[in-house]
């Protein structure tokens, strides 16, 4: 993304401001301490709703939380904005298991998670309420093949980005 937009890396880089946490990196770009940050998607409107910054103007629509927020009484200066440029899907927070995993327990693992919000939809609405008050509906539990990753694998075949990815050891 930054590529794309013709951010120079090694500018980037040399700048960048490790805040500790997707919260903390929305908090510092608000707080004007950095330009842009990065962070999960609803962080950013967890944050707004919660007061912690007063106005996030979707101007990426769509991903998960399409829309604006603006928390009562907010500041009306669009300077206190906080705009969404890109949002893109990520494989996120998956459950993993060992290869080594007896198969008919894996598959069993995998088809309560799979079923859970169905089948408890009590315990499952207390696990998702974390993640966000406004989404619950929309939280699920979805199989993960290896081709999910490749849009990670293809930025860390960026030549710029190669050193920043993970490798086999």
């Amino acid at each position: 993304m930054l590529i794309d937009s013709g951010a120079n890396i090694d500018t980037v880089r040399k700048n960048q401001i490790l805040a500790g946490g997707h919260d903390k990196s929305a908090i510092a770009t608000y707080a004007g301490q950095t330009q842009i940050g990065a962070s999960f998607e609803a962080m950013l409107y967890d944050l707004c709703k919660q007061g912690t910054i007063d106005t996030l103007i979707d101007k990426a629509g769509g991903g998960n939380s399409p829309g604006d927020c603006k928390k009562s009484g907010a500041n009306t200066d669009p300077k206190d904005d906080l705009i969404t440029l890109a949002k893109f899907q990520l494989p996120a927070s998956p459950f993993v298991y060992r290869t080594t995993m007896d198969p008919k327990l894996s598959k069993a693992v995998v088809d309560a998670m799979l079923g859970w919000k169905k089948t408890d939809p009590e315990s499952f609405a207390k696990y998702t309420e974390k993640y966000s008050d406004s989404k619950k509906a929309a939280f699920g539990m979805v199989p993960y093949t290896d081709k999910e990753f490749e849009s990670i694998r293809a930025m860390c075949r960026e030549p710029k980005l190669k050193d920043i990815c993970a490798t086999k050891k």
